[in-house]
Formats: C-alpha cells, structure tokens, sequence
C-alpha cells in the first residue's frame, strides 16, 4: 500500500520515530524488479534453502554433522510442463 505515511493521528504526530518508521516501509515496499536476492526455507526430515542472487536457483541442504548447508540442487528449474503444480500463498 505504497508505503508513504509521514506521521500517524494520535500517535504523537510527526515524531522522528514515525519518520524513521515510513523510511523503513518505503524501503521494504520495492517493486520485484529491485531485488537482490530471494529465497525460502524448507523444515521436514531435512532443512533446506532455495535461494537465488539473480543467476540460477540452488538448494542448499543442511548436513547436520558439519552444521553447515551444503549444495544439493544446483540450478534448479520448473520443468517446461507437469501434470501438477502448486504453490502456497
């Protein structure tokens, strides 16, 4: 909701504290095209994180001997067509 309040009514009204808060908003609230970086993580049996940097996709699973994510799908991709596809909102 674009993210440009400056103060709010009834909350002291234009404190440094509000202005500081719409800064933050406004830097939070980016379209798409101005990410960095996005990612997921999976909790089951196993942890993983998907992640990208803007070149490729890649699965991270975390070896909990070592207690680090160690690279199990390197560029991973939605296969051209499938029988099903979903996803959560």
């Amino acid at each position: 909701e674009g993210g440009g309040e400056k103060g709010k009514e009834g909350e002291g009204g234009g404190s440094e504290g509000d202005d500081e808060e719409a800064r933050l908003v406004r830097s939070v609230l980016q379209p798409g095209r101005n990410l960095r970086a996005a990612g997921y993580c999976l909790y089951s049996s196993a942890t993983v994180l998907v992640m990208t940097v803007g070149d490729g996709t890649h699965g991270f699973t975390l070896d909990p001997q070592i207690d680090e994510f160690v690279l199990t799908y390197p560029d991973m991709k939605v296969p051209p067509r499938g029988n099903v596809y979903s996803c959560n909102e």
